[in-house]
């Protein structure tokens, strides 16, 4: 018992510190939601009082301006609480859309907030799946909460004014031998609450036990409909005839979720049924026992309208508090979920809170000391005892196998990652010193899996509404995109995507240019190109790396590239292999070893060109 209760307590602690959270991201919403429910609750009460005293009025021929003025006053009573609760209840039902959005957004401000080595993890976004599945699909959740609230609130209500106002049926009268009512009504009533307890949780532990499986084929429909809708997948659903397999996994999930729907909703009538049934046998117990009563001179005419209403809510009352607390029990693990999934972002923030210093915007020397770095954090590094410096105006080039450390690497350096081991440096001062959002201010990167957005061009290069049209348009003809905007009817208010019919589709290589126009309109002291020119053909990327190397003078530059041409303006070229900086030097000097990694990459490549153009002279 004592386990029973201190589960209990601690899922309420969870369903508190949930409504909490709710109020933080939406203030005043349980407030909203109880405050109405309390009225609610209490118009039945007041309506069923008011009219047992008019009842006991005509029954005596009291005068007529009394009766007039207590159903005056009655009708007055009871309209007015009809009237807050109806205005409650529209404010609910906004509020409730609000709160559905609200949540959601805070769900994904956790995305673009946490560190970045949390996004990388799967994990994340499973937790946010589940969380948004397990309501979607059963009501559970935080969106729940303040449903919780009201039904917990409306429960304890109901049994203190049926206590006040009808617990004296329960009790025996004098003349009664035996207290057979009152055996009765209490046999009545706890068969009555545990039949809808028994009934509401076997309904609450099939849509709990459902929710593991249902939430797997939720997540395969969706991932389905987005694929069917992605304009690029369109291709190979026709050429591959893909068009029967994708229906005919949409309609064994359909089929699955349409069969749990269908046993639910046979439990949900079979259980309204019990519960409707044993609510009859109280409420005719109630008039029985009353109606004798008020013949003997018990009670009075007007009392058996009053304790026949209270006792009725009085079961219903039992009900939804036992049915409330069984919610909270079931509702507090997915609660407990939202509330660790949205820690992640404000336990981040915290830390980062407590580190007062801003990076420098003059950093003249970045310097790797060795920097070791694993995924999983299992000791099978990635980056193994990486050291090397990065001076404000050097251009490096960044080389090596698929695999090999590069991209990891280059997350290290703009802190989207910290290192196992080692230490990051600037100016001679360990990186983690300052804030992380200082640090990604001195970087301008184009990543190879970079973004852009389905906003117009002018916003997808600013991130911002507010932008400087001329550093825009100069970025834009630096890196050889000048002409092309011009063609746009829009220009820079052009949208890019259809998803509208105003928006445009760009190619592969229109797009690494506006990235790469992106970088160059933030101007910061470091740029980064992790192979943003793969969409590109050879001589293009050339001239774009030439030209960037132009455009980034003063800057410290780091480059990755696959064609080993492109890096051969740098300053210093350094070679990865395994996870491990092998060599490091001039392209000159590295070719010049002969037994070096890098004059194998150059002379693979330069043997691949050759038999190109043989082949297309043939």
């Amino acid at each position: 018992m004592k386990v029973h209760n201190r589960k209990i307590q601690g899922s309420l602690q969870i369903i508190i510190k949930t409504a909490r959270a709710l109020n933080q991201i939406l203030p005043w919403t349980i407030a909203i939601f109880t405050g109405g429910q309390l009225i609610v609750s209490l118009q039945p009460y007041l309506t069923v009082f008011l009219s047992a005293r008019v009842v006991d009025l005509l029954s005596v021929h009291a005068k007529m301006e009394q009766v007039i003025a207590l159903i005056v006053l009655s009708g007055a009573g009871t309209y007015t609480l009809i009237f807050l609760g109806k205005y409650f209840d529209s404010k609910r039902n906004v509020r409730g859309l609000d709160l559905y959005w609200a949540i959601l957004w805070r769900m994904n401000r956790v995305l673009m907030k946490c560190p970045y080595s949390e996004v990388e993890k799967t994990k994340l976004r499973t937790q946010q799946e589940e969380i948004i599945q397990a309501y979607r699909m059963s009501g559970y959740g935080p969106w729940k909460i303040p449903e919780i609230m009201m039904e917990l609130i409306s429960g304890c209500v109901m049994i203190v004014m049926s206590i006040v106002m009808g617990g004296v049926v329960f009790l025996p009268v004098q003349g009664e031998r035996v207290p057979w009512a009152t055996v009765v009504m209490l046999a009545l009533t706890i068969v009555s609450v545990i039949v809808s307890v028994v009934s509401q949780r076997q309904l609450l532990l099939l849509n709990q036990q459902s929710i593991g499986d249902m939430g797997k084929i939720f997540m395969k429909e969706n991932y389905l409909l987005s694929y069917m809708d992605e304009q690029k997948a369109a291709k190979d659903i026709r050429i591959y005839q893909q068009q029967n397999e994708i229906i005919g996994q949409l309609a064994s999930a359909f089929g699955v979720f349409h069969t749990f729907i269908f046993q639910r909703g046979k439990k949900e009538a079979r259980n309204l049924a019990l519960r409707s049934c044993f609510a009859q046998l109280l409420t005719v117990a109630s008039y029985v026992i009353v109606c004798i009563r008020a013949v003997n001179g018990v009670y009075s005419i007007g009392a058996v309208v009053q304790y026949v209403g209270a006792i009725v809510q009085l079961s219903e009352g039992i009900r939804m508090l036992a049915s409330s607390l069984q919610m909270i029990q079931i509702q507090a693990p997915f609660c407990k979920k939202f509330l660790d999934y949205i820690d992640i972002d404000e336990h981040s923030e915290s830390e980062e809170s407590g580190k007062k210093m801003l990076a420098p915007e003059n950093v003249q020397e970045i310097t790797f000391d060795h920097v070791y770095f694993s995924y999983k954090k299992d000791g099978n590094y990635v980056l193994k005892d990486i050291s090397f410096s990065l001076r404000r105006g050097e251009h490096i080039a960044m080389v090596g196998m698929n695999g090999s450390g590069k991209t990891t690497c280059i997350k290290l350096l703009c802190r989207l990652l910290e290192p196992d081991s080692g230490t990051i440096y600037l100016d001679g001062t360990d990186i983690k010193t300052y804030t992380r959002e200082s640090c990604w201010k001195l970087f301008s990167a184009v990543f190879q899996d970079f973004q852009m957005f389905a906003l117009p061009i002018g916003e997808n290069i600013a991130g911002s509404t507010i932008y400087s049209q001329e550093r825009i348009m100069k970025s834009l003809n630096d890196c050889g995109m000048g002409d092309w905007i011009k063609r746009q009817n829009k220009g820079l208010n052009q949208e890019l995507f259809r998803v509208n019919e105003d928006g445009i589709n760009v190619s592969g290589g229109e797009s690494q240019k506006l990235a790469i126009a992106r970088a160059l309109y933030f101007n910061r002291p470091f740029i980064i190109m992790d192979e943003p020119t793969a969409a590109l053909d050879p001589v293009s990327e050339s001239e774009i790396y030439e030209k960037f190397h132009m455009l980034a003078k003063g800057k410290g530059a780091v480059y990755i590239s696959h064609r080993l041409s492109s890096c051969r303006f740098c300053n210093q070229i350094y070679v990865f292999d395994n996870g491990e900086l092998i060599q490091k030097g001039t392209h000159e000097e590295l070719v010049g070893q002969k037994d070096g990694k890098y004059r194998q990459l150059w002379q693979a490549q330069a043997e691949f060109y050759e038999k190109k153009k043989a082949i297309q002279k043939i």
